[in-house]
């Protein structure tokens, strides 16, 4: 239903009305080259948009030790319960070390009205023996990113 009014209002055929699939190529093709022109030329010069990019530096290290520096000894925002202000703390950590976008760990109010965030039940540790050396142990964590995304709360095929 949605394809049909949006083929209609750019003048395209469905796929399913065209008798010839080459047809659809070749069709497609053309308004692909259309769309890129109109971007390429008449965008660019109505809204002055620019062709370059800027270079985006990434968190280091440091960047990380000054963030949880100023959340630990320099923030001064009062949470309510302070196991908060731990979980804070190990929100920022999972994002660091899952290298996830924020959104997969705590989902907004803005997207489907939803507050949801990783919970205790996504999360597994596991304390297996050190290879090395017997006497000691390593814990290993499983998590499960189920606000992906794209894959929100579906399940692996």
């Amino acid at each position: 239903m949605y394809a049909r009014k949006i083929h209609k209002r750019l003048e395209l055929p469905l796929a399913s009305e065209m008798k010839n699939v080459g047809l659809l190529s070749t069709k497609a093709n053309d308004h692909i080259s259309n769309i890129t022109q109109f971007i390429g030329t008449d965008l660019r010069e109505q809204y002055e948009l620019e062709e370059t990019s800027d270079d985006k530096p990434t968190m280091n290290i440091d960047d990380l030790f000054l963030l949880l520096y100023h959340h630990w000894a320099l923030c001064t925002d009062h949470y309510a319960i302070e196991r908060e202000r731990i979980q804070h703390a190990l929100l920022i950590l999972f994002i660091v070390y899952t290298s996830t976008r924020p959104g997969t760990i705590v989902e907004g109010g803005g997207y489907q009205n939803s507050n949801d965030c990783l919970k205790y039940k996504d999360i597994e540790l596991f304390k297996v023996r050190d290879t090395e050396d017997a006497s000691k142990h390593i814990l290993i964590m499983n998590m499960r990113l189920r606000l992906m995304k794209g894959k929100r709360n579906k399940e692996a095929p």
